[in-house]
């Protein structure tokens, strides 16, 4: 749903000075209406404001750096990247089968759903552990091997995706029952050079990363409906290495853009 047609930056965005000049001419704006309804649309809001196409591609948002944006209220952490892991397929795991096994019923009445952080101790029956090759996720009563992140993937991710990430800022007030959100503060945010995969383990039993599943079973229910799922289907958002934002100095060295 748009509510109105936003004015877009008409200069080319190359660099990192770049885009700084693009997001005070973000600022200068004001607060600017909402494009669409939820979580997401404080970025989506801002990146057709700069004039970047919509997509999900696991491509960086500007040649040097990947964009987030957050309302400046919110205590949600700051999704890094999402990577689902490689399932012990001998034990027959997969997304379904943590649903069935350690699923819960949540607040919009999927009986069957999982968003919960896994942890270095034991958790709603799970356990994280380091392997020669990552980490796993295991069962903590048993030791049984669910899924496996490896420290080469993490590692890619890491440098295709979020080494480098600019994080934006923004002031919400809400009119009529549309958010409206002035960008007022950027800070360009470049990983520690300390920092590798093989220290992800760490940092996630720090509390300086988290490990999160986002997933559930679709019901027959509106919810579904209205998503166009059926009942039955694994709606799996994909773990995501995610950080508090307060955290982030431990994990980047940081820089104010505006």
């Amino acid at each position: 749903m748009v509510y109105s047609p936003l004015p877009k930056y008409d200069g080319i965005i190359t660099s990192i000075n770049d885009l700084k000049e693009a997001l005070h001419w973000v600022e200068s704006l004001g607060p600017v209406p909402q494009i669409s309804k939820g979580p997401h649309s404080v970025g989506t809001t801002l990146e057709t404001l700069l004039g970047h196409d919509l997509d999900s591609l696991p491509l960086r948002d500007f040649p040097e750096c990947e964009l987030k944006a957050q309302r400046g209220y919110t205590s949600s952490m700051v999704t890094l990247f999402t990577k689902t892991p490689t399932w012990n397929k001998e034990g027959g795991w997969s997304a379904r089968k943590v649903l069935e096994t350690f699923g819960y019923e949540d607040k919009k009445g999927h009986r069957k759903a999982m968003r919960i952080n896994l942890y270095d101790t034991e958790f709603h029956g799970m356990v994280l552990v380091p392997t020669v090759n990552g980490i796993a996720v295991t069962v903590a009563s048993t030791g049984e091997i669910i899924g496996e992140w490896f420290t080469e993937v993490f590692k890619q991710k890491f440098e295709d995706k979020v080494d480098n990430i600019v994080y934006v800022q923004a002031d919400v007030v809400v009119e009529n029952g549309v958010e409206l959100f002035h960008y007022t503060s950027a800070q360009h945010c470049i990983v520690k050079s300390d920092l590798n995969a093989n220290d992800i383990f760490d940092e996630i039993a720090n509390g300086n990363l988290a490990l999160e599943w986002r997933m559930f079973l679709c019901e027959d229910h509106e919810h579904c409906w209205n998503e166009g799922r059926k009942a039955g289907m694994v709606r799996d958002h994909g773990p995501g290495i995610r950080c508090d934002r307060e955290k982030l100095k431990n994990i980047y060295d940081i820089s104010k853009l505006m």
